[in-house]
């Protein structure tokens, strides 16, 4: 029979190897969900600058306008200056006059706005996951997810859906996001 000393310190030991064990595999999670908000990012700018690009061949008249959007910096950790200066350029892409839009530059632009919409829809599903495993009070108390602050959600009016819907149908619009989905 073993002493209950050598049996207390057995499980002292498997106690300090299985919380070792979770705070690793929380500590890998969390890096992994880290790369996924940062390449959601990515994506997310990539598809902003292509609708900016499209935006600006339909209207050369917006393309100071886009560049200036274009320049502000996307921060994971602070995106409130990208979205207003995004919510900035949709209104006035809403209120442009449309009569020099052809239908296949309204469905490029429907193409670029789809992609922005999924593009910040896996962004911020990103941004959610990562902020419910930061914000556990475990994970807070043993600092697992670094000293960083935790990446904000983006949002971003889609008023520009009803402008471009009126310009080419609502059954080709629909058509166009099903397929862009898919």
């Amino acid at each position: 029979m073993i002493p209950v000393w050598v049996a207390i310190v057995i499980v002292g030991l498997m106690a300090v190897l299985l919380a070792g064990m979770w705070a690793s595999f929380i500590a890998t999670r969390l890096h992994r969900l880290n790369i996924r908000t940062d390449e959601a990012a990515l994506s997310l700018d990539a598809a902003l600058g292509r609708r900016a690009a499209v935006v600006s061949a339909l209207w050369p008249e917006l393309a100071d306008e886009a560049e200036a959007t274009e320049r502000i910096a996307f921060d994971t950790s602070c995106t409130t200056d990208r979205a207003l200066a995004e919510n900035r350029f949709a209104m006035r892409i809403h209120d442009l006059d449309d009569e020099s839009v052809t239908v296949n530059g309204a469905r490029t632009l429907a193409d670029a706005h789809t992609r922005v919409e999924l593009a910040m829809r896996f962004y911020n599903d990103a941004v959610s996951d990562t902020r419910t495993l930061r914000l556990r009070p475990l994970v807070r108390f043993f600092h697992l997810g670094g000293h960083a602050s935790p990446p904000e959600y983006f949002e971003v009016a889609g008023i520009e859906s009803d402008y471009v819907a009126s310009r080419i149908g609502w059954g080709v619009f629909r058509l166009q996001r099903r397929v862009s989905t898919l």
